[in-house]
Parts: C-alpha cells; structure tokens; sequence
C-alpha cells in the first residue's frame, strides 16, 4: 500500500504492497497416526499416578534395570578386549531417570518386523572406529525400590568410577553423552572433576559433551513427577533426584554459572533439545490426557554453548532406528566432528597451558597486536575519580577480553544509583585501553530500545557494516553478528550501561528482547552496569563474577570532596565529617554538593545545615521512591535532599539553567541533542546555563556530538520537585511545543535527525495527560506514528494512530476531511497487522470522503482506491480486486500517465488477482510488463521493483517454469536483505516464495531451512497469530508432509 502526501503533514508510513506468494492458501494433508512404542514412561522424568497401574501390570513397558553386579563402566565397543589397544578415545555415555544401560539406547520396533537397534554398538562404530563406547551402570529407580541417592552423588561415582576403570589416571580423551538425567549427572561430575585436585585430568581430558534433552535448569512437568512419588511412596520411591529437577531450582542455575566458568567446558559441549511434545497418555491408549514439552529448549541448551534441534519428543532423543535416522545424522555428526577434533584440542589447550607457565615466569610473552582497535567511549576519563583500586584490579582481571579465551565472559557492577557505577565502568575501559592496546571498547547504553539501537548504528558504522544507514530494522543483529562472528582477528570490550529494566532486557509484549542482541565471542567480554541484581542474574551472570559497589570509604570520600573546594570550607572538621555521613559517602552526591559549595562558596558545615532545613515533606516522596529494597524500613535517601537544595538555588541564582534542567527532566536519559534545548537570546548564556549543570554533575557531555546525558535519578527528581510546586501543566506543553518544531516529520533524508529525537519524543509524551493543547499533542503523534511504522514497529504505530483518532474527533468532529490522513495511513497499518476487514473498512471511509472532497480522479482518491483493492486481495476478493484494479488502471493512465508509481501499483495488484484466479499466462504478461517499467522508472533495487520480481517468480512457479522462477527469486531475496533487511515482512514474503518454488523441485532439505526461517521470523516481526503466520506454519507443514511422502515412494 501506498500512503496520503497532504499539505501538512505528508502522511506516509512506508511502501505496503502485498506480494502474490503470501496469499497462497496452504493445504494440509492428513495421514494415519503410526502406533508407538509404550517404551518407559519414567524415562523422560515424569509419571502420571492413574497411569502407574497400567505400566506396571504391561511386562512390555517394564524395562530391566541395573543389577547390583553389573560393573560401573562396561565397554560395549570394541567386544574383544585386545582391539581395545587399537583405540586411541573413550565415549561414555549415561542414560536417564529411571532407565537402564540395557533400554535407553535401544530403539525397538513395536511390530516385531525388525529387530533392535542399540545405537552404541550397531551404528556409532562405523562413525567413530578408533573409539572405545563405554556405558555407565548406575541405579537411577525412583518410583519403585528406588535407592536414596542425590545428583551430587551420581556425578561423584561417575567420576570415581571413571578413574578406578582407567588405573587411577585419565590418559585417553573423553567424549561424554548422556540423555536427559544423563547430561546432568555428566554436568556435575565435570564441575566436581575440575574442583578436586585429584580428578582434576578428566577435566582436561574431556573433548566433548553430548547433551540430549538434559533438563540443566529443571522441567516444568516436575510436579507431576513429584506428586507421583508420592502417591508411590508405599512401594519405595524416592524423591531426592525428582525434587531437584523443579525448574529454575537455584542449585541448577549455580551449577550452570560453575560449568560455564569451566575453561574448557562450554566450547566442546553441543546441547540437543525436542521439537515435539511428549504424549504420554497416548502411549497408554489415553491420547491427550498428560502430554507436553518434558525439556523446554531454555532448560536443555547451556549458555553460550552450541544448540541443536532434533525432530522428535523427549522419548526418543536417545533411540534412533537406523545409520538414516533424522536424530542418529544429526547427533553422530557433532561426535564424529569431536572425535575428529580431540587430538587438536588437547594439543590447543597443552600449547595454552606452557604458554601461561611461561607468562606466569616472567618470559616476556608479548600478545599479537590486533589491527584497528576502535575506541567508542562517549565519555571523557573522570579527573576527580578517587579510590575504588580493589573494584578495578578486580575487574581488570575479569572484565578483560584475556580474563577467559574459552568463553564470552560477562561481568556485572551493581549498586544504588549514585554509587558511581557508570563511572567504575569508565575508568575500568581506560585503564583496559592502556593495559591493553589492542582491544576495541564500545560503550552502549541500555535506558531504551532507541538508545540502544542507535548506539548498535554507531558501532556497526565503525566496523563498516554494510547497509547499516540503509534504514534496515536488523541493524542490532547485523553488529551482533560481526561481534560474535569467529575469525574477525579484534579482540573486544563491550560495555552496557544501565542494564536495569527487566523488561526491556528480557521482553514484553512491545519489544523483542535486547538480552537477544548481545554478541558471543571468545575473544570478547561484555561489562554491564546495573542496580538490578535481579537483571544480572537473569542475564546469566554467575554471582562471583558480580560486584556490588557501596558508598566510598569516609577517607575516600573526604579524598573527593577535598578536591573541589578550599581548605577554609573544609576546616569544620566535625562539620565536614557529618556532611559526608549525611550524604552516606555516595560519590554523586558529594560531587553535587562540592559542586554546589565551590559555586557559592559555603563551608561544609552551612550546607549541612542547608540540607536539614529542606522541605521534609518533598524529602520523604522522593525517599520512597528511591528507597532500595536493602535498606531498613523508614530509611530516607539523602541524594534526593541534595538535589532538591541544588534545584532550589539554581533557579534563584540560574533561572535559564533551571529552564533547561526541567525540560530536560522530561526527556530521555540518553544522548540528548542539544539543538533539542529551547534556544537561548544569547549564545554566552546558554553555554554558561549547561556549564552550571555539568557542574553540580546533574548532566554529563558526550564526546562525539553535541548531547547530553541525565541521572535517571536526577531526573525522576526534578520531575517531583516540578510537581510540588505546581509547574508540571506550563512544563510538559512547553517541551511539547519545542518537540514539535525539533523533531521533523519522518522522511529517509532527515532519517539521522527523527532516530536521534524519537527517545526523547516518546518518553515526553508519557506526559501528555498533563497538556490540553489538542492540535499540539496530535501533530507530535501523528509523527511519533509515522516513524513507529517506518522502523517497522507496527503495533506501536496502530496505538498511536487510534489516539490520534480520539483526539481528531474532539477538535474536528467525527468524520471530518481532516481526518482522511490518519484514516489511510491507520488502514496502510492494519494491513501489515493482518487486520484486513479493518483496513478494508477504513479505506472505504476514506475514500468516501475523498470523493465527496475531491472527486474520484484525485490523486489521493485514487491512492485509497489502490490500497482498497490491496485489502480485497489480502481477503481473498480476487474478482473484485481485479475489476477495481482495471478500473484503477484506466483512471490512473488517463490521468497520471502510465508509468506513474500509482499506475503501475495497480497494474501489479491486477496481476496479483489474475494469478489466483488461474489465469497465471495473463498475469505472467503483466508482471513482466510492470517489472520492466518499474526497473526504468524506479531502478532495480527499489522496493516496489523487487516485489515486481517477487510476484513474477510465484506466476513462474505456478506454470512449473522452476528454473526461471528459482534463479530470479534468489536474487531478489538477497537484493531485499540488502535493501530492507532480513526482518522486514517484504523480505520474510521473498524467503517463502523462494521456499515454495524448491519444494516444487523436491529440493526439500534447502526449502525446509527456509520455510523454517520464515516460521521464525514470522513469529518474532508479525505474531504468531498474524493470518500470515499461521499461513506459513502450515506451509512448512505441508512440506514436511510432501518429504515424508517422497522418501516413502522412493523406499
């Protein structure tokens, strides 16, 4: 669809046309359900109690279990104990709760036509012939005759057991598989190994750890489990382990932040999870009554280490039926790739271990410098920082890209705000600088998703990501990509400040996730800042790597405020101490009231005495919401006593700064441009208004640009401080109005300026319940709309536009001509949503006003008209569309011309109807006729061009003109990546037909990875609700049915 150009302002939200494959209806073929094996229920966790009768009472569904006899490792590969020489690696595998060496890695057909399977012996030693398979024997019964045993004690047998089976010493590499309990007991022993001194060589000695469905942060179907055992405790079951599978059990989570410190661990683990849900009551002939996902895909992978899905339920992760079963392809090419790896890997981390023995003896190893180390710090280095010399040697070592070359480490400073956190951080990059030459520092800030985005804009810039200023929505994913990508030879520090909003870190309804978009790379480290412990710990950070900050110590503190004023203020000794005990030794605070002191020239001991004479009242709103979840009940937070004097003395003695400090209040915290700030009549006083507040420190510069940041605190005060005396009305219209002659209405040649603005503009408008200038409130909206849906950022535009409507019919009236911008532009959104009888309903209004304002060859008429016949489309009006479009195209000829952009968007729309009509000919003559003349008028690579392309490649493929159709929808989705970005719904159409048009060719293994994409993306840009998505979805459906079916007839 197209969008309004009025006078004022031109309404657009960006070009929406919708392409011919997205509309074809997917059809989904049915096929009998093949019965399962009952296999043991236990195996995956869980037992429902109703079913415990049956399972006990079918000899089939009982398997053996571990006789008390049977030694702790038996080696099933090679079967003759003098091939065992010829060997040269050990794989160990442990099997689950409730399971046996003996069942867990057999797959046995139900029908008795084929024999057993045991994977380990009749399939992995074709894959791994110079390896020794071993299973571990041990009892792992709960809901019956169960032994009482704890996962600690499983993993400290296998580990024992492990070097009592080797002669007291590991000598060969070691790859481990386990399933589901397995992985646990695996994980564990790993971690003992490497804390005990003497097991410490199976640590090192391990190459590879295969994880298959292990449940590292718990289940959620734990419960029944738990309710199970103890329904079953007559029969001697035992809940020990089920307990400690409850998920996000805070054992569990400490032991990932203890594995993931492992030096060795996280690069050599590969971590498998289930598509599928688990049904058991259907193996009870009771389908549907208790299914679900035992191992959710969270809980199976560990961070940072490598995932992989297999296409099955949790059952079946360890049984495979074949050398061509999906699962045993997959799972035995990770093995064969460690296996193949293993003697490299030792030889690595032998050569790393001589090297720090050197390092540490002082043999003067100097690193490799890297090329192009990038400094983006926005800040300069902080004269006055005093003490902190522990905190810093501390994160010196942890924070730095050396500190750990196995994994991405990730280190957190937390604290109150006003601890000095942001300026902790600061010091510890520059001293990184110094210390180490040949890192890259890059500083974001992470107060909002705009904040965040354009600092990800800037690092990509100066990396030289290509189409990183080409408007791309994925630009966080293009810099996450580059940081995380192996072999880029830049070692990296990346530093997030104020990682404080859980749910801006970890998702809402709004936003994806920004945790999504942080970078992994071995030769990189990432630093947060945050007052959130709660944040830290969900970001995956283990508790040692998390230092808390507290207020300086009083000679630190004295040592700061010493530094700003002269001794005749500071003689007061007793006074001077009291201050600082007030002000609790927080360096924000003292940095004000120094600040504030050397201005006016006040000792210590009568700004002391200023602060006790505050207004008490406004001292305890603004304690309650500072007051930290720490701190005891009725304990006042003196930073805001500071601030409230500082505001007080500003606007008597600074009357602009204070201007500028309450309009800034009402901005965003982050990199606030100062052409935002109203102008001033003279250029001396503006300069002299920003000097007063840089230096009481309530806003601090930027290097690179023009812009400033305020304390989120500082802020949120100054707003309180605005409000008591009753100026919050006269404010927030104030800065409304300045917003609307600063930020421009959104277009790709002002892209630079609205991005920077659009912060700012939002969290401004979070006030506007305050203002009663309509027009006013409306105009910014409109624009705030208008860039929402040009950053592709749809369900926010649709928000934003219905307000606009309520606020149109207060001032115009209901159906005014006024409104018709916003009524089209609303409609052009809804289509992207998927809404499309709404959009379809607005378009007609729209239209209806036009005509009776215009006539029915106005441009803008026939513009609404064009995007009506889109919405007929999107609905599956195929006649109608087609004769609205001929209708439009004799219009649009006659009175714009024929190579108008309008005219040939009908020309596009009536291809669209004729191809789903079966008239695929026709509209193959009128695609190549649009394409033709879009490429001379528009160029190749404009957007409406490439759906041209697009719409021909699905007309090609309809006509089983494969090849063409291939070899043109290749180039058109990578000229959209390169154009819109992988996240646009424009892109994601182009993937889906490319998919398509390989599965009329059988190519299945490309098309599934495709419509799998497609899936994906879907559901993260559109919803999994969206009609589209759900298209898709049984799109990739269908083509896993059509696969099935082919390797059918070709078996």
């Amino acid at each position: 669809m197209n969008c309004f150009v009025p006078s004022r302002p031109p309404s657009r939200v960006g070009k929406f046309e919708s392409d011919l494959s997205l509309q074809l209806p997917a059809v989904i073929e049915t096929r009998p359900v093949i019965q399962e094996d009952f296999g043991r229920f236990s195996e995956a966790l869980l037992v429902l109690p109703t079913l415990h009768l049956v399972m006990t009472t079918d000899q089939e569904a009982v398997e053996p279990q571990t006789p008390p006899s049977r030694p702790p490792l038996e080696v099933l590969y090679p079967e003759s104990k003098d091939r065992s020489t010829e060997t040269y690696i050990d794989i160990i595998a442990v099997h689950g709760l409730g399971s046996s060496v003996d069942w867990s890695w057999t797959w046995r057909d139900k029908s008795g036509q084929s024999p057993p399977v045991h994977w380990l012996k009749d399939l992995l030693p074709a894959i791994v012939p110079k390896a020794r398979i071993i299973v571990y024997n041990y009892d792992s019964k709960w809901h019956s005759n169960a032994p009482k045993v704890r996962l600690q004690l499983c993993a400290e047998d296998l580990v024992q057991s492990v070097f009592a089976f080797c002669g007291g010493r590991v000598h060969r590499p070691v790859i481990f598989i386990g399933h589901s309990l397995g992985g646990l007991v695996i994980q564990h022993g790993l971690v003992h190994a490497h804390n005990t001194a003497a097991y410490s060589e199976l640590s090192r000695r391990t190459v590879g750890f295969l994880a298959l469905g292990s449940p590292f942060l718990g289940s959620k179907m734990h419960t029944f489990a738990n309710k199970a055992a103890q329904l079953m405790s007559l029969s001697g079951s035992h809940r020990g382990i089920i307990d400690e599978l409850e998920l996000n059990n805070p054992t569990l989570v400490s032991k990932i932040d203890e594995f993931c410190q492992l030096p060795d661990m996280p690069g050599v683990t590969r971590c498998f999870f289930e598509l599928y849900e688990t049904d058991y009551g259907r193996r009870f002939r009771v389908p549907g009554l208790v299914s679900g996902m035992v191992v959710s895909e969270d809980s199976a992978c560990i961070p940072g280490c490598e995932r992989f899905p297999l296409q099955t339920d949790h059952l079946k992760l360890n049984k495979y039926s074949g050398p061509n079963d999906r699962s045993f392809l997959s799972v035995s090419e990770q093995i064969r790739k460690l296996y193949a790896n293993s003697k490299a890997v030792l030889q690595q981390r032998n050569t790393l271990k001589s090297l720090w023995s050197l390092k540490s003896e002082g043999a003067g190893i100097t690193q490799v410098p890297q090329e192009g180390p990038h400094w983006m710090v926005p800040f300069g280095r902080n004269e006055g920082f005093v003490g902190r010399k522990a905190v810093i040697e501390q994160l010196l070592e942890m924070a730095s890209p050396d500190a750990n070359t196995d994994n991405c480490q990730r280190t957190a400073i937390e604290g109150l705000g006003g601890v000095g956190k942001t300026h902790i951080a600061l010091e510890t990059a520059f001293q990184i600088r110094d210390r180490y030459p040949d890192c890259s520092i890059f500083w974001v800030p992470a107060v909002d998703v705009a904040g965040f985005e354009n600092a990800y804009r800037d690092i990509g810039r100066r990396l030289g990501i290509e189409g990183i200023d080409e408007g791309r929505p994925d630009i966080t994913e293009l810099v996450r990509d580059e940081l995380s990508r192996e072999g880029a030879n830049m070692k990296w520090l990346l530093i997030i400040d104020n990682a404080d909003d859980t749910e801006l870190l970890f998702g809402n309804t709004k936003h994806i996730p920004l945790s999504e978009y942080l970078p992994f790379n071995k030769s990189g480290s990432i630093l947060f800042t945050t007052r959130n412990h709660e944040a830290a710990v969900k970001l995956g950070i283990p508790e040692k790597s998390i230092i808390k900050t507290t207020g300086l110590s009083s000679p630190e503190a004295l040592e700061m405020l010493q530094m700003s004023l002269d001794e005749d203020q500071i003689r007061d000794t007793e006074g001077t101490t009291n201050l600082l005990n007030f002000l609790t030794n927080l360096p924000l605070a003292i940095k004000q009231a120094s600040a504030f002191m050397a201005t006016t020239r006040i000792t210590t001991a009568r700004y002391l005495d200023m602060c006790q004479q505050s207004d008490k009242s406004t001292i305890k709103m603004l304690s309650k919401d500072f007051k930290d979840l720490g701190r005891y009940k009725g304990t006042k937070n003196p930073i805001a006593a500071t601030w409230l004097i500082s505001f007080d003395i500003i606007t008597r003695d600074h009357p602009l700064a204070s201007q500028y400090l309450q309009f800034l209040s009402f901005l965003g915290e982050k990199d606030i441009p100062a052409a935002l700030l109203p102008p001033a009549e003279d250029e001396i006083d503006a300069e002299e208004a920003i000097g007063i507040l840089k230096a009481y420190a309530f806003i601090s510069q930027r290097q690179e640009r023009q812009s400033f940041d305020i304390h989120r605190l500082v802020r949120l005060a100054m707003r309180n401080w605005i409000e008591e005396r009753g100026g919050r009305e006269a404010c927030v219209t104030g800065v409304l109005k300045r917003l609307d002659v600063a930020f421009p209405f959104p277009n790709a040649d002002n892209r630079d300026i609205w991005l920077v603005c659009l912060p700012h503009v939002q969290a401004a408008l979070e006030f506007r319940e305050f203002v009663t200038d309509i027009p006013l409130k409306r105009g910014i909206l409109f624009n705030l709309a208008v860039a929402q849906s040009d950053s592709g950022k749809f369900r926010e535009a649709e928000q934003s536009y219905q307000e606009v409507f309520r606020l149109e019919e207060i001032f115009l009236g209901k159906d005014h001509p006024g409104s018709t911008h916003t009524v089209h532009n609303h409609a052009t959104v809804l289509g992207y949503l998927g809404r499309y009888e709404e959009a379809e309903e607005r378009h007609r209004k729209a239209i209806a006003i036009l005509i009776k304002e215009h006539g029915k060859e106005h441009h803008d008429t026939l513009l609404a008209m064009n995007n009506l016949a889109v919405d007929l489309f999107n609905r599956g009006c195929y006649k109608e569309s087609e004769e609205l479009n001929r209708e439009l195209i004799e219009l649009g000829e006659r009175v714009l011309g024929k190579e108008d952009s309008l005219t040939l968007d009908s020309n596009n729309g009536l291809g669209n109807a004729l191809a789903l009509q079966g008239k695929a000919e026709e509209a193959e003559v009128i695609f190549r006729q649009t394409l033709k003349l879009r490429e001379k008028v528009l160029g190749k690579e404009h957007s409406a061009t490439l759906t041209s392309r697009n719409n021909l490649a699905s007309v090609l493929k309809m006509q089983k003109k494969y090849k063409e159709a291939e070899q043109l929808q290749r180039q058109t989705v990578k000229l959209k990546e390169k154009t819109l970005g992988r996240e646009h719904p424009d892109t994601i159409g182009s993937v889906s037909v490319l998919a398509h048009v390989l599965g009329a060719q059988d190519k299945f293994k490309e098309a599934e990875q495709m419509h799998r994409r497609v899936v994906e993306l879907m559901d993260k840009v559109m919803g999994p609700e969206h009609p589209l998505t759900i298209i898709r979805r049984n799109d990739l459906k269908k083509l896993l049915y059509d696969k099935a079916a082919a390797e059918v007839a070709t078996d």
